[in-house]
């Protein structure tokens, strides 16, 4: 357990260093999107809460035999349609939902019975479009917690958030104001531009964990300005400024276990090509996500 402790340590020590520049960036805002966001810089409990819920996260999806590639005994029988898990496993499995609750617990357990259907899931989420240029924030909560049969207006949750006409700010924020409505306990998971492989893996897992027990999540992107592939689906290569969106997490699909699938509801109706439902790969997903987070 003190070795728990000390790795949750030394990862929240790490994330609070990456702060000192975000906190004097410039809140700018482009025509359409916000060209720069800020920042709450989160305490060093408010991280090891999310780092703790991230990796039980991604214990419960490495329980459901949805984790990346077939590296486990539990994922190789669980895609072969059986359960590798013995008792203590399944007590461990149960334990994490009754931890973090579910909305759909049945559409995890049994084990054995739905391992192919649980490959793929999409959450009965809608696509909404934000209400301004600066409203992706409290359009992406609002379609979220739709997906609970919450309804809240953009309004209110703008107030929730402290959206003003710069943006939303990433941060605690978003766990204040979610958990006024849902009872998932939503947790900040921060990016690390320094260790991208394994966060994205462990970002990853997070959402799917989230996603598999029936909340939705919320994806934080930047899109640097410049000509690059690193893009959202209908957003052009060439951006002549940085874009900062948020996007709502609808679902995945694991069929390919080494390029899983991140389903997402984009709010921004002034672009056609952009608006609602997409995919993307997660890996892409992280990438986007890698200077902000993941709110699960």
């Amino acid at each position: 357990m003190k070795k728990v402790f000390s790795i949750l340590l030394a990862l929240a020590m790490a994330v609070l260093c990456l702060f000192g520049a975000f906190a004097n960036e410039d809140t700018g805002r482009a025509y359409e999107l916000p060209s720069s966001q800020g920042v709450i810089p989160p305490t060093e409990e408010e991280i090891l809460a999310g780092e703790q819920k991230a990796a039980d996260m991604h214990r419960l999806v490495e329980l459901l035999g949805l984790g990346y590639g077939n590296c486990s005994d539990i994922q190789s029988a669980s895609r072969a349609g059986s359960s590798a898990l013995s008792n203590e496993e399944m007590s461990e499995l149960q334990a994490i939902l009754e931890e973090y609750g579910t909305n759909e617990y049945s559409s995890v357990l049994p084990l054995s019975t739905n391992s192919v259907t649980r490959q793929i899931k999409r959450l009965d989420i809608p696509a909404l479009s934000q209400e301004n240029g600066y409203y992706c924030g409290p359009a992406s909560a609002q379609m979220i917690l739709r997906g609970e049969d919450v309804y809240v207006t953009q309004d209110d949750l703008a107030d929730d958030l402290g959206t003003n006409s710069e943006g939303t700010s990433f941060g605690s924020n978003w766990e204040t104001a979610l958990n006024k409505y849902s009872d998932n306990d939503y947790q900040i998971l921060w990016g690390s531009p320094s260790d991208p492989t394994d966060r994205a893996i462990l970002m990853t897992d997070s959402a799917i964990g989230t996603l598999a027990r029936g909340y939705g999540v919320i994806y934080d992107t930047i899109q640097y300005s410049g000509t690059s592939t690193n893009r959202l689906v209908g957003y052009s290569n060439y951006l002549p400024n940085n874009i900062y969106h948020y996007v709502a997490g609808t679902g995945y699909n694991n069929d390919q276990p080494e390029d899983r699938i991140c389903y997402y509801n984009d709010p921004n109706a002034e672009r056609p090509d952009a608006y609602g439902e997409q995919e993307i790969g997660f890996r892409l997903m992280c990438t986007l996500m890698k200077d902000r987070g993941l709110v699960f």
